[in-house]
Parts: C-alpha cells; structure tokens; sequence
C-alpha cells in the first residue's frame, strides 16, 4: 500500500528551507511536510499546513502543487506531492526531538550535498531537468 505524504516548498529569495533530521535510524536534510492523515479526510496541501506548523512552528499559507514523484524506502511505496508555500507567521525553529537543525539553502548547495532525503533528491532532479520551479 502506497503511502501520502506532502511537502511544503518554502523560498526565501531563491533558497529552499530545509530541516534535518537526526534520528538512530535515518540522519538526513528534508522537505518539512510528512504524512496525509487520509483516513480522517485531511488532504495534502492540509497536511503541509499541519506538518509545518507542527515540526517547525510557523503558519503557512498553502499555494499550487508544484509537482509529486513516487519513490520506495526500506521497501516501502511512498508518493510525496510538493507544495509551495509562504510562511505567515512565526520563524522556523524545530519543535520535534527527531529534527535538529534547519536553513535556508541555494539549488547549487543541495547538488553538492550527500545527506539528502531520497525525496529530496527527488526533487532536487526534478528542479535541475526544469520540470518543477521553485
């Protein structure tokens, strides 16, 4: 079974926020966003909303789907949709033990990084091949 997630594509002046994530399991940098609550009829660019708010805490405004990609981890299925978004309300500070840092990062920075979520390099090909703008 393929699971939801959904992401929010924040920009400052041409950079993209990312969090990073610290885990035993998984250390990587990453989209904020995370999983569609679909059983309880919440839908992606609301789940962005959530996600931001709950592993950043800032309030964001949820625009036009950029894209979306199908890609499997550890086996499992997952399709993540991008969404842009601005923030509103709050500066971004991680509000969850299992993200540690944050910033603001240019595309020529992401493509020299080795520790990016596989979404993330998905994503990152797709701005590169002009397939999504940020």
């Amino acid at each position: 079974m393929i699971i939801e997630l959904a992401g929010g594509v924040v920009s400052n002046g041409g950079q993209l926020l990312l969090i990073h994530r610290s885990t035993p399991e998984t250390t990587h940098w990453e989209l904020p966003g995370g999983k569609v609550e679909v059983t309880r009829g919440e839908t992606s660019a609301d789940a962005v909303s959530r996600e931001l708010y709950e592993e950043l805490g800032v309030r964001v405004a949820v625009g036009a789907k950029l894209g979306e990609q199908d890609f499997s981890q550890n086996g499992q299925p997952y399709r993540y949709q991008w969404f842009g978004a601005v923030i509103l309300q709050g500066s971004p500070h991680p509000q969850e033990a299992i993200h540690d840092n944050w910033g603001y990062f240019w595309t020529k920075q992401l493509r020299q990084m080795d520790d990016l979520s596989p979404n993330m390099q998905n994503l990152l090909k797709k701005v590169v091949d002009g397939e999504v703008q940020l």
